[in-house]
């Protein structure tokens, strides 16, 4: 069968080819009626958008780029499955790159690949550090929208889209404080990471609310971002004396991994020790007491990533952007009343 082009199309449904044309991108100022003859007619007849030639016309590649964190959590690939379907909705690919944890100087290769791919946009979904000389100010140089997705890196010439970790930490802190703990013990990623610090800050407001002093003592970093790191933390925190009645961990996997040690180290919870986290991943719901968290919208997340993207690819003002999304506590059962 012959190639059934948009002049075709017009042709046999009697109408012009600026209507069809109009039809076919999405165009919402037609009758009803019209539009559904043409939409009926064009799949009847198998027509299919010619991609390349799209491109041509347009000088774009219809494509964005996500390097995202090889990670075997349900997070990341809740927000991917969510970006890439609002992205297809648009008529636009993903490339997907997966890197280690963090993307260091290293791994500027990741960048460079998506460079040399021609695409429209690239979406950064990986923790610091990052080498910001060698490869940021060369993807600001070639002019293609850079958006970093819950990786905020202030004075790095991107656009950043994350959730409200602040005040998501306060509201974990004060149900904590609700439930009479007063010693509580934080645990942190890598120092310096940005929405980690966020979150740290939202805890210690919430406790000068309650004029409680945030102790330094209390105050862990993992040196990393996963299960293990959190486990490699429990057998400090235990030595404390007197020892915390509850732990707030700034990640689910650090909270995951916190949990295990604490329940190989013959600790209850939440009887002997509350503990909650951030993320709201699928894994902490399964848990023998399942894990109070912080719920971020991953569905939401990789929508408003498509729709962000797509915006600063369209618009003139290449100046970058921030915006945050609002964060939920979702309360589950490793948290109880101080007995």
């Amino acid at each position: 069968m012959a190639t059934v082009t948009q002049r075709k199309l017009a042709e046999i449904v009697g109408v012009s080819y600026p209507t069809v044309n109009r039809i076919l991108n999405g165009n919402k100022n037609v009758r009803h009626g019209l539009r559904k003859k043409v939409l009926e007619a064009a799949d009847l007849l198998g027509y299919r958008k010619n991609l390349a030639a799209r491109s041509l016309s347009t000088q774009r590649s219809y494509a964005v780029g996500i390097i995202l964190t090889n990670s075997p959590h349900s997070y990341w690939s809740d927000v991917l499955s969510s970006l890439e379907g609002n992205m297809r909705m648009k008529e636009y690919q993903v490339v997907v790159c997966h890197t280690k944890e963090t993307i260091s100087s290293d791994s500027s290769r990741e960048l460079e690949f998506m460079l040399s791919q021609g695409v429209d946009g690239i979406i950064i979904a990986a923790n610091p550090p990052f080498e910001k000389e060698n490869s940021f100010l060369k993807v600001a140089a070639t002019g293609t929208p850079l958006l970093l997705l819950n990786n905020f890196l202030p004075g790095v010439p991107a656009s950043y889209l994350g959730t409200d970790s602040f005040n998501g930490a306060r509201d974990a802190c004060n149900y904590l404080l609700e439930l009479g703990h007063k010693r509580i013990c934080f645990v942190a990623g890598i120092k310096g990471d940005y929405t980690y610090d966020r979150r740290l800050e939202g805890g210690r407001i919430a406790m000068l609310g309650k004029s409680l002093k945030f102790d330094p003592a209390m105050l862990f970093y993992a040196n990393g971002h996963m299960e293990e790191d959190g486990y490699t933390v429990v057998e400090d925190i235990l030595k404390i004396s007197p020892r915390p009645t509850a732990i707030f961990a700034v990640s689910d996997p650090l909270a995951l991994g916190i949990y295990l040690g604490l329940q190989e180290a013959g600790i209850k919870i939440p009887e002997e020790m509350s503990l909650i986290g951030y993320s709201g991943m699928r894994e902490g719901k399964y848990l023998s007491s399942p894990l109070t968290t912080v719920q971020q919208d991953t569905g939401m997340l990789g929508k408003r990533a498509a729709e962000l993207i797509l915006e600063l690819i369209e618009k003139q003002d290449k100046r970058p952007v921030f915006e945050e999304l609002t964060d939920k506590l979702l309360i589950r059962q490793s948290c109880c009343r101080v007995l």
